[in-house]
C-alpha cells in the first residue's frame, strides 16, 4: 500500500505529534504540558536501568514491518506522556513526586492511576491525530484502499469511544482524591521479589468477546468499560510492589485477577502477569537483564506472540507462554 517515502513521512508526522504541542490535561488550562512519568524515573525506573539509564521496551507501529520491535531507550523516554503543566504537574503530584510512593496510601495510589490514565487518554489523542493525517493527507490518501480506510476510520472511532471512557474514570479518580475518601475505586497491594519489569496500565474488565456477546444480545455496546489498573514497580534491589485497583462493586467480577494474583503462589502470579503483559497491558519495559535472559533468544516468538494477541477476543483466556520462564 505505501512505499518506503510514504512510511517515513508517516513516521516523522507521528513523531511529531508526539513531540508537538499538547494543552495541560488540567481543566481550563491551555498552558504547553511537559513530559510528565508516571512513576519517578530517578526514584523508581532507575532500579533497573543499566548504568547509562537504558531499558527495554517493545514500540508498535502499524505502519512498519515488523509490527513490533524491542528497543533499548533511555528511562527519559519510557512510562511518560504530555500530560500537565509543569505549575499542574507540580501542585497535583507532589506527593508521589518528591518523597516514594507509599503503596498502602490510597491517595498515593489514586494519583498513580490518575496519571496511568491520562496518559492512555494521551496516547489516543495521538493515534487519532496520526490517523486523520493519512486520511487527509494528499499525497497519501490516494494509496489507501477501501478495505485500509474502513480500518483506519473505525481505528479513529474505537479510540473516540475509549476517550469517552475515560473522561468517565478520571472524573471518578478526581471525585475520591477531592472528597478525601476512596468511593469509587479500591486498591490491593502486596510486596514480591524483584522481577526486573515495571508496569503502569489500565485494561477493561470486559473482554472483546464480552462486548460482541453483549452488542449481539442487546444490538448495543456496553455504556461504558470497567478499568482495572496494574501496577509493578520496583522498590528496591531485591523488591517490588504489586498493585491491582478496580472499581467498587466490581471485586465479584475481578476475583479472578484477586485470585490469581494475590492468593496463590509466586509462580502462578507470574504466569498470569505474562498473560497480562500479553493480551491486556501494553504499558511495560524491562531490566537489559530481563531482555537477555526471558526475551532476546525467543524474540522472534514473543513478537510474533504479542501481534498475535492482537486479534485475540477472550483476554482472559490463559496462554502457554510465560516470558517470567527462561
Amino acid at each position: 500500500m505505501f512505499e518506503r517515502v510514504d512510511i517515513e513521512r508517516i513516521i516523522n508526522y507521528q513523531k511529531q505529534s508526539k513531540n508537538g504541542y499538547w494543552p495541560c490535561l488540567y481543566s481550563n488550562c491551555n498552558a504547553r504540558a511537559i513530559n510528565s512519568h508516571i512513576v519517578q524515573r530517578n526514584r523508581y525506573l532507575k532500579l533497573i536501568a543499566t548504568d547509562d539509564n537504558k531499558v527495554f521496551v517493545h514500540e508498535t507501529n502499524f505502519f512498519k514491518d515488523p509490527l513490533t520491535v524491542f528497543k533499548q531507550r533511555g528511562i527519559n523516554q519510557v512510562l511518560s506522556f504530555p500530560g500537565f503543566c509543569e505549575k499542574h504537574d507540580d501542585t497535583i503530584f507532589s506527593s508521589i513526586e518528591k518523597r516514594p510512593i507509599d503503596f498502602k496510601n490510597w491517595r498515593h495510589i489514586h494519583l498513580l492511576c490518575y496519571r496511568t490514565e491520562l496518559n492512555e487518554r494521551r496516547k489516543k489523542e495521538i493515534v487519532i491525530k496520526m490517523h486523520e493525517f493519512v486520511l487527509s493527507d494528499k499525497k497519501l490518501r490516494g494509496k489507501i484502499d477501501t478495505l485500509h480506510r474502513s480500518s483506519l476510520i473505525e481505528h479513529i472511532s474505537g479510540n473516540r469511544e475509549g476517550i469517552q471512557d475515560s473522561r468517565k474514570t478520571i472524573t471518578d479518580i478526581v471525585g475520591d482524591l477531592n472528597s478525601n475518601f476512596p468511593t469509587c475505586f479500591e486498591h490491593f497491594s502486596l510486596e514480591m521479589p524483584r522481577t526486573g519489569v515495571c508496569i503502569c496500565g489500565v485494561f477493561n474488565l470486559e473482554t472483546t468477546a464480552d462486548q460482541q456477546y453483549r452488542i449481539r444480545l442487546t444490538g448495543k455496546p456496553y455504556d461504558y468499560l470497567s478499568p482495572i489498573f496494574i501496577h509493578l514497580v520496583p522498590i528496591n534491589k531485591e523488591t517490588d510492589s504489586l498493585t491491582i485497583t478496580y472499581e467498587k462493586g466490581k471485586k465479584e467480577r475481578v476475583k479472578n485477577y484477586l485470585k490469581h494474583i494475590f492468593g496463590t503462589s509466586q509462580q502462578e502470579r507470574l504466569k498470569q502477569l505474562s498473560d497480562l503483559l500479553f493480551l491486556q497491558v501494553e504499558n511495560w519495559i524491562c531490566s537489559k537483564d530481563f531482555y537477555i535472559k526471558n526475551i532476546k533468544s525467543r524474540e522472534n516468538y514473543v513478537v510474533t506472540m504479542i501481534e498475535r494477541t492482537m486479534e485475540v477476543w477472550d483476554e482472559n483466556a490463559p496462554m502457554e507462554f510465560n516470558v517470567f520462564e527462561n
